[in-house]
């Protein structure tokens, strides 16, 4: 599915667990933009993944997939073991 001389990959950001990136594939000129995410264990810094995340959104006009590990839950029943959560924990990342 990926054949590298097919996509222009421009990295515009990146920090220790986030790289952004603008794509454009070389053929029918269609182009995205793509943020990879490895969420950190800690809350305080989840919160600054978020506003980041909102501050990027102001900038981009095309298509976005954002994907990753956000080491967070969507949804209560998402949960399997572990310490239970409420619905106030998850409303940041939603």
């Amino acid at each position: 599915m990926w054949i590298p001389e097919d996509f222009i990959v421009q990295i515009t950001q990146s920090a220790p667990r986030t790289m952004h990136c603008w794509i454009a594939h070389s053929f029918s000129e269609n182009t995205f933009y793509l943020t990879l995410v490895y969420g950190d264990n800690d809350e305080m810094e989840r919160k600054r993944l978020w506003k980041m995340l909102v501050s990027l959104e102001i900038g981009i006009q095309a298509s976005w997939l954002i994907m990753g590990d956000f080491n967070h839950l969507l949804h209560l029943d998402d949960r399997i073991g572990g310490l239970s959560i409420t619905q106030q924990d998850i409303q940041e990342f939603w």
